[in-house]
């Protein structure tokens, strides 16, 4: 049954909702859910035709279609309330929005008062270059509301040059199961050749055969278009064709190869007839179900039309039987002709790689290289259309370019899948990106965090910081071996790497932001090649610049168990930091005490050095200080509280390092670096008789009698009781 007009409303409401993203207005999440359903475009390319700033000169959108050579401007009107009637104002008002794109006003609009995404939308589609060179100009106006009296009576005298939907077009158009419309007309076929009788059921006849073109467009519901089932996206927005087919109607020479060309055309009648001695098939109540845009095409250039011009036509006879006619209407429109994935997947190395991920990952992690293939039982899917993006962007570095699936399956296959790709460097890419998303929160920026190519930017951004990292740039000399030595710790390690990346992106894009209106052209920043280099420069200059501090932040200091040891050299009076990575091998452990004085809490005191300045202040006259040595680890005890927090030491104590944050630094000169500070602040570990009967500093030891021994001064203690005493048992 079709679906009923309130129902409509409630999916449309509903599936705005699914594009809403913080920052984007209704209006915009209105006209790209309508680019998607009307359109046919895929989300991630229509959002770079939407324009969502104020003072956008009436214009949300421009779609520049290079095959029907038009340029298209959107503007959107979504209301909560669908009752709510649409006048003839906006429609005044957005038709004076051509004036600004006209040749003559070339150059105008980059004078005017216009927002700069508006702008920059325009420059970044050439729009005025194509208008020179003689694209048409096409205005679209879409409201969820229905246009009133004055709205249609407008509509009458502009309808040539503007193209409206309101909700009742919006429904008349809109793809969903479930239409049984059908033309209640009879017509007859005149067959020229041989016809294919194939019965799907005695009382389900079914005829294939060659069908004149001029017969096609003698049918009835062409131009109301009752002629295509509800569910069959008819319009494409408007009527817009394949400049392809158009350009084969328009060549006479090529007529008689059409049939080659085209997929052909299903009809779907209730009752239909074939007289084999007159060679006529009589079809009544019929309707297309697949075929309409080669239908509408043939139409619209139907002055070129000769008797050479045929195509395929497959009649199918429905009856009374409702659900044939939806299940043949679905069918024939979910079944898509033959696409370059489909030929790769017969590809030998498409095929071992599928064969080499159920080896490698025991059959958890499935290589999908064809649609249709059966995915139950695995825990992860990789497309190999996913894995061609993240390859793109991370090897080739082009993630500017990574949402043209097509494009980089079809154009770059032998450049991504070459003899260096396998299943390590995919799984690998596969699970940074998801990290990247699951991360995706902390960019500030909310409609830079909602793009899809952020994604892929990080992804070339991490490339660029392994490749500088020693240990890191090891993964391009053998993924297998990297991901095999360091999976257990590729979560931990890199979303820290991703969390200090996205705060250096944070504030590149701040300072790219305008200081009035904080507006910056994101699109244009991630989609154009310049643009991007210089972004991935800019945030790799800072990241490498903020290593000198904090070492830890460094690939192989995050992967491994080696640490980034600090030292100081002077030269000529000036101290310089120089950082090394050395390895892990002997480790003391320490505990040291921190008391309350009359300005600050131990806690406060700890929480303040070891936590935000990753440094700490000893005396002169600290016991051990001297034994101090990059990767010890220590942990404070907050006298009266308990163990608080613990660190890795990564310099050895030095008094010519210097920071505001010591007081007294008189008494206490010598400074500490540390490395990944653990702090449980309001968790102490209470050193109560119960936990020092198993701390091996009271072995033969009564534990019940004074222990303030054990906290008095710093000291070294057994790795079991730094275990138990910084709750990592």
């Amino acid at each position: 049954m079709s679906i009923t007009k309130v129902k409509f409303e409630e999916l449309l409401y509903k599936e705005v909702g699914f594009y809403e993203v913080t920052g984007r207005a209704e209006n915009s999440n209105f006209l790209l859910w309508f680019l998607v359903n009307y359109y046919r475009l895929d989300e991630d390319e229509a959002v770079d035709y939407i324009c969502d700033t104020t003072n956008d000169k009436g214009i949300d959108g421009i779609f520049l279609d290079t095959n029907t050579e038009e340029i298209f401007l959107f503007q959107s009107k979504f209301r909560q309330d669908f009752s709510n009637g649409q006048g003839d104002v906006d429609l005044r008002n957005f038709i004076g929005a051509r004036e600004w794109f006209t040749p003559e006003n070339v150059g105008a609009l980059d004078d005017s008062r216009a927002s700069r995404e508006l702008k920059d939308l325009v420059r970044r589609l050439e729009v005025f270059e194509r208008i020179v060179e003689g694209y048409k100009l096409n205005l679209v106006f879409i409201t969820t509301g229905y246009f009133n009296r004055s709205a249609k009576d407008y509509i009458r005298i502009t309808e040539n040059s503007v193209e409206y939907w309101d909700c009742n077009s919006l429904y008349d158009n809109y793809t969903y199961i479930g239409s049984d419309n059908y033309v209640m007309a009879e017509y007859i076929f005149n067959i020229d050749e041989d016809i294919i009788d194939y019965s799907g059921g005695e009382n389900f006849p079914t005829y294939i055969f060659s069908v004149k073109a001029s017969d096609i467009i003698e049918l009835e519901g062409i131009i109301d278009k009752t002629l295509f089932a509800k569910n069959v996206r008819y319009g494409l927005g408007r009527t817009r064709v394949n400049k392809d087919i158009k350009e084969t109607i328009e060549n006479e020479n090529e007529h008689k190869k059409f049939l080659l060309y085209n997929n052909g055309i299903t009809l779907i009648a209730k009752d239909l007839s074939y007289n084999e001695n007159r060679k006529e098939l009589r079809v009544k109540n019929y309707s297309i179900v697949n075929g309409c845009q080669t239908t509408l095409a043939l139409y619209e250039n139907r002055n070129h039309i000769s008797d050479d011009l045929k195509l395929i036509l497959k009649v199918i006879k429905t009856g009374d039987n409702p659900q044939l006619g939806r299940k043949i209407t679905y069918y024939t429109n979910n079944q898509n002709p033959i696409s370059i994935v489909d030929l790769w997947s017969q590809d030998k190395f498409q095929q071992d790689l599928q064969e080499n991920f159920k080896e490698t990952f025991n059959d958890t992690v499935f290589y999908k290289i064809k649609p249709g293939e059966d995915t139950e039982g695995y825990d992860e899917i990789i497309p190999n259309t996913f894995a061609a993006q993240l390859i793109y962007s991370f090897i080739l570095e082009k993630p500017y370019e990574a949402h043209l699936k097509t494009k980089i399956f079809s154009t770059y296959h032998n450049d991504i899948f070459d003899r260096n790709t396998n299943e390590y460097l995919i799984y690998f890419l596969y699970k940074i990106y998801n990290l990247i998303e699951d991360n995706i929160s902390n960019i500030d920026n909310t409609t830079i965090r909602s793009y899809k190519l952020t994604r892929f930017f990080f992804l070339n951004l991490i490339k660029k910081v392994m490749k500088e990292d020693r240990l890191g740039n090891t993964f391009f000399y053998s993924p297998k071996n990297f991901y095999n030595n360091y999976k257990d710790r590729i979560k931990n390690s890199f979303t820290k790497l991703i969390k200090i990346l996205m705060i250096e992106f944070n504030a590149v894009i701040e300072d790219a932001s305008d200081d009035n209106t904080g507006y910056v052209d994101y699109k244009n920043l991630l989609r154009n090649s310049e643009e991007v280099i210089h972004l991935l420069r800019e945030i790799f200059r800072i990241y490498k610049r903020s290593l000198v501090r904090h070492p830890e932040e460094a690939v192989g200091a995050l992967l491994s168990e080696e640490i980034a040891v600090v030292e100081l050299k002077v030269d000529r009076g000036a101290v310089e930091e120089k950082t090394t990575i050395k390895k892990n091998t002997d480790i003391t452990y320490w505990i040291t005490p921190v008391k309350d004085d009359n300005v600050q809490t131990a806690v406060e005191c700890i929480k303040e050095l070891v936590g935000e300045e990753r440094i700490y202040a000893f005396s002169s006259s600290t016991p051990n200080r001297k034994r101090f040595k990059p990767g010890d680890k220590i942990c404070f005890y907050a006298t009266t509280k308990g163990v608080v927090a613990d660190a890795v030491i990564v310099s050895k104590p030095d008094d010519r390092i210097k920071n505001q944050k010591v007081r007294n630094s008189e008494k206490y000169p010598w400074i500490v670096k540390l490395d990944k500070p653990r702090l449980y602040l309001n968790d102490p570990i209470v050193i109560n008789p119960k936990l020092r009967a198993i701390l091996d500093a009271f072995k033969d030891k009564d534990f019940n009698k004074n222990w303030a021994w054990f906290v008095q001064a710093t000291r070294k203690i057994t790795e079991n009781d730094f275990i138990i005493l910084t709750q990592n048992n």
